[in-house]
């Protein structure tokens, strides 16, 4: 009779824990969507922050002159070696590039110059080695080029770090807090 007692209680014991790690691993998954969300929002945020601030600069300026005096302003401006900017004429080869890390651009039709930038601009693509790439174009008066088209973008490779430390923390302590629940409900039994 105790051995029928013995697998009664652990299977009542496995069953606690294994509802114990679906519900800690569902409601970790739930909030790290919500993280997930967020983090893309703020990142594409900063994205059109940086357009808007390059497509002010250049907007009815001597662009041409800008590009050839100051070149380290848009490296500065860029701050990583995964952001990418291309100040070009459509069609043709960038007047200005600043691309450290070498990330193919893909060719993104650019927002018109009189438009708001919002998130919805923001185009969000496959970047190298499942890394997310965002990017944001937008056509700019140069005044002295005539109309160019700026795009920024950047590799997400903080962000993809950041969610993937977050989901590997949210099934070891779903793990552990089902262990834990188990060995207290067999005390308990």
């Amino acid at each position: 009779m105790t051995r029928r007692h013995y697998s009664l209680t652990l299977r009542l014991v496995l069953i606690f824990a294994l509802l114990a790690f679906a519900l800690l691993a569902t409601l970790g998954v739930a909030l790290y969507r919500e993280l997930e969300r967020e983090l893309i929002m703020r990142d594409d945020a900063a994205l059109i922050y940086r357009a808007d601030q390059l497509r002010n600069l250049l907007n009815d300026s001597n662009t041409l002159e800008l590009i050839r005096t100051k070149p380290e302003l848009f490296q500065n401006m860029m701050g990583n070696r995964e952001s990418v900017l291309s100040i070009a004429a459509p069609g043709q080869t960038p007047l200005l590039l600043v691309n450290p890390a070498n990330i193919e651009l893909p060719a993104v039709k650019p927002v018109p110059k009189d438009h708001a930038l919002n998130l919805a601009d923001v185009q969000h693509l496959q970047g190298l080695n499942g890394v997310p790439f965002a990017t944001v174009a937008v056509s700019i008066d140069s005044g002295d080029l005539g109309s160019l088209q700026l795009t920024t973008g950047r590799l997400m490779t903080e962000r993809t770090a950041v969610l993937a430390s977050y989901r590997l923390s949210v099934y070891i302590l779903a793990s552990i807090a089902a262990l834990v629940l188990a060995l207290v409900g067999y005390l308990l039994m």
